[in-house]
C-alpha cells in the first residue's frame, strides 16, 4: 500500500504513488502544489540560496537549471510586475482623483446651505 496510518500519523510512500501513475497523472499534480503558498515560498527560498537538505549532484544540476532559466527570464518577468504595478498605481491615483472631486462637490454644496 502506498498509503497507510501509522501511530496517528499519515504515511505515503510518494515514490511508488509516483512510479504508478502517468506522465499526466504526475504534471495535474505538480500544477496544483506548484500554486500552493507555501511550496512557492520553499521552492523559491531554495532557488534562493541554493541549499537543499542533500544537495545532491542532480539537485546542484537541476537547481543550477532553474536558476538559469530564471535569470533567461527576468527580465520579462520584471516588466510584467512594473507595468502590473503601474496600473496599480494609475487605478489609485484615479480613484483619488475621483474622490477629490466628490469631497470638493460635497464641500461646495454644503455651503450654498
Amino acid at each position: 500500500m502506498s498509503i497507510e496510518f501509522k501511530d496517528s500519523k499519515l504515511i505515503i510512500d510518494l515514490h511508488r504513488i509516483l512510479n504508478g501513475v502517468t506522465g499526466q497523472q504526475k504534471i495535474e499534480l505538480i500544477k496544483k502544489l506548484a500554486v500552493d503558498g507555501d511550496i512557492m515560498r520553499h521552492v523559491i527560498s531554495i532557488l534562493c540560496s541554493g541549499l537543499t537538505d542533500t544537495k545532491s549532484d542532480l539537485e546542484t544540476k537541476n537547481l543550477n537549471w532553474a536558476s538559469v532559466e530564471i535569470a533567461k527570464h527576468s527580465n520579462d518577468i520584471s516588466k510584467r510586475e512594473i507595468e502590473r504595478l503601474d496600473r496599480i498605481v494609475k487605478n489609485q491615483a484615479q480613484e483619488l482623483l475621483e474622490l477629490r472631486r466628490e469631497n470638493r462637490w460635497l464641500i461646495e454644496n454644503d455651503n450654498l446651505k
